[in-house]
């Protein structure tokens, strides 16, 4: 890996050149190299991750209040073992397979943005890659570029995922131990331990890079508190809540997931016509005669619907279906039971998730990709005539090639992206090949639906002590309307502590996020939200402190908030 800033890079051709170290562009680089291609990572800052990085918390403010662009920091703490530590959670470990199979495998790339260009006539044979000395090496000009018939398209390499940004701070005590925070940028994301993405870090054996802590709890606001959501049949039967009748029925519903999950991929072998799989999903727990808090866990705590599944309106999600609901209930139940060690079905990366990022280039690099850092790229190349993907010219004025080229979303402003679409035609009318990759899970762009763009919104702080009394990893779920009557979408809130390495001991970090339309209007959720979560704690407190008969004046403790912060995604 190379971390230089003066020198040429060397061969000047290559099979892929990837730019951008976000999660999706270090996928396809690992790929990519794990079958044998010649590959070029390039990044302008001097860090991995791009907008997936997680960052000190001096480093994270600075981020924040300087118009969320991304100025080149230290790096920020990265896990100190590459092997799994007795003191640490353990690697998640799969029989050897090959890293090859990655770049066939089908699972799929969540939150995948990136422009895919090709140049089917580039010959990128090239021996020995490094950083050499530039003693020999001049700026491309224009009009040099103009008789190698190339034209050039500018790259913006200041891109921007958030607006309407504040950031409260109380007291400068938390700037002394700022490397002991690990801040995600995005976020927050959480991975279940079934999901495809699991498979893929198993069968790269990227998970030797990683290590992983499980989330403890899953909890839904119900009934003016915090309600444990089962994660298995066992914690049904626990569940004091439910009556013999609705544990039964419970019981039997989860006997109908398990049967869809061993049917056919196409569900034909269920029970279940392929209409009904089709149908409204909310209109199917009905007819199981669920509870209407059951419902509801089950459609926003386990099923993770976003929004309003009763109430719809033009601007609402394409409802959940049946076969979808079904899906993400077996994947939940099966992400419980995966690993021994896990605790729930959801794991989160120590040291944040910019650790996700960094250990697909490692990956990438054992296979021999070449990282070039601080290198800013300054326009994408074309062919004149045919209008045909050619190569990079690099801040420094270096022109390299490549058959095919991966942008991250860091580099495409909508400027950036509507020259490149304005080839599109052309190139696929030529034969030549032009692909955008995109899924609507974006954490840089907002989700559209009806007539309007959905954009998410977060607020992280940093409190003294948990939210909820003897937890520290734990992710809670508050329904459509049921903190507003208007407000149909759902919030997540995930607290995390210091055994996740994102915090010193004695602190925890706590990111709310929900979709929605106007930032003001969260700004007062997010507050209300804070104050039911403290309230909640002070009632559990002296409840518990009373049934196990202590003195509960010394055991009230409102959680303090130390440091906090608001964004609004562009």
């Amino acid at each position: 890996m190379a971390m230089e800033d003066d020198g040429i890079i060397e061969p000047s051709f290559f099979d892929v050149i990837v730019l951008g170290t976000g999660l999706p562009e270090c996928i396809l680089a690992a790929a990519a190299a794990a079958a044998g291609k010649s590959v070029l990572h390039m990044d302008s800052w001097d860090f991995y991750g791009s907008f997936w990085s997680s960052l000190p918390l001096h480093h994270f403010s600075s981020f924040l209040s300087t118009g969320c662009r991304l100025s080149p920091p230290i790096p920020p703490i990265a896990n100190p073992a590459s092997s799994p530590s007795s003191s640490a959670p353990q690697s998640l470990h799969l029989p050897d397979t090959s890293i090859e199979q990655v770049a066939a495998s089908g699972s799929s790339l969540k939150e995948l943005e990136a422009v895919v260009l090709h140049d089917t006539d580039a010959n990128c044979s090239g021996s020995s890659s490094g950083i050499v000395s530039r003693s020999s090496f001049s700026k491309a000009s224009e009009t040099e570029l103009d008789g190698l018939g190339l034209k050039a398209i500018p790259i913006n390499n200041e891109a921007s995922i958030y607006a309407d940004v504040s950031v409260s701070e109380y007291g400068n005590s938390l700037y002394t131990a700022s490397r002991a925070y690990n801040l995600d940028l995005a976020g927050p994301k959480l991975l279940l331990c079934g999901d495809s993405f699991v498979d893929l870090l198993l069968r790269s054996k990227t998970n030797n890079y990683l290590e992983f802590k499980s989330i403890e709890a899953t909890y839904i606001w119900s009934g003016g508190g915090l309600v444990a959501v089962p994660s298995s049949r066992a914690d049904v039967f626990k569940d004091r809540s439910l009556n013999l009748r609705e544990k039964r029925l419970l019981m039997r519903f989860f006997k109908l997931v398990s049967d869809f999950a061993a049917s056919s991929s196409d569900g034909s072998n269920f029970e279940l016509s392929a209409i009904e799989l089709e149908s409204p999903f909310v209109d199917f727990l009905r007819q199981q005669e669920l509870p209407a808090s059951i419902q509801a866990m089950i459609l926003y705590a386990i099923a993770l619907a976003d929004d309003d599944q009763e109430q719809q309106s033009e601007d609402s999600f394409k409802r959940v279906t049946v076969r979808e609901g079904l899906e993400r209930l077996a994947l939940y139940l099966s992400s419980v039971s995966r690993f021994p060690n896990a605790l729930g079905a959801f794991l989160y990366p120590l040291y944040g998730q910019g650790e996700l990022a960094q250990a697909f280039c490692r990956s990438a690099a054992v296979k021999g990709a070449l990282y070039v850092l601080r290198r800013s790229v300054d326009a994408i190349l074309m062919e004149k005539d045919k209008s045909q993907y050619k190569g990079i010219r690099t801040g420094s004025g270096q022109i390299l090639y490549s058959q095919k080229l991966v942008i991250g979303p860091c580099l495409l402003s909508l400027e950036n992206f509507s020259n490149l679409m304005s080839f599109q035609q052309g190139l696929e009318a030529s034969g030549h090949g032009f692909h955008t990759c995109r899924t609507t899970e974006s954490s840089s762009s907002p989700v559209c639906s009806g007539s309007r763009c959905w954009k998410v919104a977060r607020f992280v702080c940093i409190t003294d002590s948990s939210l909820q009394p003897d937890q520290h990893n734990i992710l809670m779920v508050f329904p459509p309307r049921s903190l507003s009557g208007t407000f149909s979408s759902v919030v997540r809130a995930l607290q995390l502590s210091s055994n996740t390495s994102v915090c010193p001991e004695g602190r925890f970090v706590v990111q709310f996020s929900t979709l929605c339309l106007h930032s003001k209007r969260q700004r007062r959720l997010f507050s209300q939200l804070l104050r039911l979560c403290s309230g909640l704690r002070i009632v559990l407190v002296i409840v518990t402190s009373k049934e196990l008969g202590k003195n509960t004046s010394n055991l009230v403790q409102k959680p303090k908030i130390l440091w906090s912060s608001f964004m609004f995604n562009l």
